[in-house]
């Protein structure tokens, strides 16, 4: 349970990452100010990010929902391997069932979601104490994007090229 508190952040983070390639069809969003340094940009984004990283989300309703459900599915795996060491079939039928009830009464999709949009939330709101704005991004630019790694410089380059740039903040923001 210790183990799972400490990745919890670390997997959200991941998923705040990620994006789907739904989500990409439909529109990108990122995050400039109209002249921002390079250094300054990096900086920023890496402040702001560990603010979401580091954000307290131990007593949130979905957290506490989590939790529950993990002592609950703990206590069955232990009573479950003692019903298959004994035999007992329906037992063992009662517990799965009683650990598929528990998982989806604890909608982790959406538990992890509600965690996602807190980190979000938390990077999106020092993002704009720091002067950011949120720009949608062009199917060209889109195109372009996505033939960049994620994480390269290159593709940090072109997003602060465009999140620098005034002309894209005034006419592409969200």
């Amino acid at each position: 349970m210790e183990g799972l508190m400490r990745a919890l952040p670390m997997i959200l983070l991941a998923a705040l990452c990620a994006t789907s390639a739904q989500a990409r069809q439909k529109e990108v969003l990122s995050w400039g100010k109209a002249g921002v340094s390079f250094d300054a940009y990096r900086s920023d984004a890496a402040t702001c990010g560990r603010q979401g990283y580091y954000l307290d989300i131990a007593d949130t309703q979905a957290v506490t929902t989590l939790k529950a459900a993990t002592r609950q599915l703990d206590a069955n795996e232990a009573a479950l391997q003692s019903a298959a060491m004994t035999g007992e079939l329906s037992r063992v039928m009662d517990i799965t069932a009683s650990s598929a009830h528990i998982v989806e009464g604890a909608r982790p999709d959406q538990r992890f979601a509600e965690l996602r949009t807190m980190m979000t939330d938390k990077v999106a709101a020092c993002l704009s104490q720091l002067g950011y704005t949120q720009f949608r991004l062009t199917p060209a630019q889109r195109s372009k994007l996505k033939h960049l790694k994620q994480g390269s410089p290159e593709r940090h380059a072109y997003l602060h090229a465009l999140g620098s740039n005034p002309m894209v903040l005034a006419n592409q923001a969200v």
